[in-house]
Order: C-alpha cells, then structure tokens, then sequence
C-alpha cells in the first residue's frame, strides 16, 4: 500500500511540475540557445524576442483602443451621461483591464520561477520567456473580441 501511494504521489507531482513548467518554456528560448555558442548571445537574443513582443502587445492594445473609439456604434452616451460615450466607457475599460493584466503577467511567471535561483543566468531568459508565452495568449484574447461591436448580447 505504501508502495501504491509513492507511486500516486510521485507521478502526481511529476505531471504537477511538468504541467507548470510549460509556460516558461518555449520557441523563441530553445532557438537563442540553440543558435548561439555564447550563454550571453542567447540571453541577449531572448531579450531582444522579449522586447519584440512587447512592443507587439503595446501596439495591438494601442490600435484596439483607437478602433473602440472610432467606433461609429459607441457614439451614443453612456448610460445618460452626455459627457461620456460608450466608446469612451469601453475604451477606458478596455486600457485598464491591460494594466492589470500586465501586473497579472509579471506576478505569475514570478510564482512559476519562484523554484529557480533568481542569481542563475538562464533565470530572466525562463522569466522572459515566461511574458512572451503570456503575451501570445494576451493577443489571442484580445482577437478574439472581433471587431468591437456593441452587441455582444448572447444570440
């Protein structure tokens, strides 16, 4: 019975430890390291993806919020407020749920890291690796909303 247990307990913990540590890994890290001879290339090369993907992050957020209010449905007031419109509600809704989501970002792939030594130098490429997978799944989410059309009422 012991024996059973282990075993449950191990591969638990196996498939726990496997299951976490996919999110910090990922395309972008295995080539820098697979191409370049030098660790501190690599750790350049992942910075420079990092840094890429950010900035195509920022710039989707940027001209998803311009399409909000440009929107030509979004120009009623919001809720009788002649001072705001539902363009301006969204949009200023939209921005936020971004700045907490960077903070959300930042804060999980710390907690995914958190079993690696933060002074090893494959700590910030795994982190950064880490944000551009966050990253990619953001830009997913934010595609997903279509076109930013008032009417997301279930059919």
């Amino acid at each position: 019975m012991k024996i059973l247990i282990t075993t449950i307990l191990f591969i638990f913990t196996s498939l726990t430890c496997i299951a976490s540590s996919v999110l910090y890994q990922g395309q972008e890290r295995s080539d820098c390291f697979a191409g370049y001879s030098h660790a501190s290339d690599a750790v350049n090369c992942i910075h420079d993806k990092w840094n890429s993907s950010n900035n195509q992050l920022e710039s989707l957020i940027k001209n998803t919020a311009l399409e909000i209010n440009n929107n030509q449905n979004y120009i009623d007031p919001f809720e009788n407020d002649s001072n705001n419109t539902k363009g301006d509600i969204y949009q200023k809704r939209f921005i936020e749920s971004q700045k907490v989501w960077e903070k959300y970002k930042e804060a999980y792939c710390l907690a995914l890291l958190t079993p690696l030594d933060t002074d090893g130098f494959d700590y910030h490429p795994t982190l950064e690796q880490c944000e551009i997978n966050m990253n990619k799944r953001r830009i997913e989410e934010i595609n997903m909303m279509g076109e930013t059309q008032p009417s997301l009422s279930a059919p």
